[in-house]
């Protein structure tokens, strides 16, 4: 038996019973591959500069409920539906420290047993491919190169927030560069979202280059300002998991 939580509350609180049926550890890689009809094979650009992309995993899981009686079953049956109604996190006891992005969109359907005191169930939640850790990492910025280390298996998206009174910057990281070439207050670069902001305005326009990926293990983030300085400036990231941690990551 597995237990799980949802939008953090476990399904002990239904008085429910759960068990995998399926949980996938490595996602499908997506495919674009293009064929000529005057060639032989196929051209594929199923990857990129981060390699393959990924399709979202379904995970499966049986539950078993009790009641006193047909309507105190399908009371807890309604309360379970409005649980896992919304998108949330999803996570698994024997996973710990990891989540995944979740929604129970795919499914959640039962069979009365026992004459209604007992009911089989099952609630397929649609999920990113990859897990996320429980905490959010941060790390000082300075002039220069920064070496650190990522825990997780696979690329994270960074926020990089750089405060000072400089114009002219540019971050460098796992072989991508972004720049920013006007002067600058308070600059948020959001590598998710693929968004600049300068004051809480947005200056993409502003920036060229591309958006850098925090890499598994080793990192080397170069942070350099054309004229002036900075006067802080931070690195945040959550690092994310092929499936759970490896090694206490």
């Amino acid at each position: 038996m597995t237990g799980f939580s949802f939008n953090g509350t476990h399904c002990r609180q239904f008085g429910i019973t759960a068990k995998t049926i399926s949980r996938p550890v490595l996602p499908r890689a997506k495919e674009f591959k293009v064929s000529a009809a005057r060639q032989d094979g196929e051209a594929d650009f199923s990857a990129d500069r981060w390699g393959k992309r990924y399709n979202p995993v379904v995970m499966e899981i049986a539950l078993q409920f009790a009641a006193e009686s047909l309507a105190e079953m399908q009371e807890k049956l309604s309360r379970a539906a409005v649980w896992l109604l919304p998108d949330g996190k999803l996570r698994f006891d024997d996973l710990p420290g990891v989540y995944w992005l979740a929604r129970a969109h795919l499914g959640f359907s039962y069979s009365p047993l026992a004459e209604g005191r007992a009911a089989a169930a099952a609630a397929k939640f649609y999920c990113e491919p990859f897990s996320f850790g429980e905490e959010e990492v941060s790390v000082p910025l300075f002039i220069g190169t920064n070496n650190f280390s990522n825990p997780g298996t696979y690329y994270s998206a960074p926020v990089i927030e750089i405060q000072g009174g400089g114009a002219g910057v540019c971050v460098s990281m796992s072989g991508v560069s972004l720049g920013f070439g006007g002067a600058f207050s308070q600059l948020e670069i959001d590598c998710g979202a693929f968004t600049v902001k300068n004051g809480g305005a947005d200056a993409l326009g502003g920036s060229s280059g591309g958006f850098p990926k925090v890499a598994p293990g080793a990192n080397a983030l170069t942070l350099s300002v054309a004229s002036g300085g900075v006067s802080s400036a931070v690195l945040r990231y959550t690092p994310r998991y092929i499936y759970g941690k490896v090694n206490g990551g």
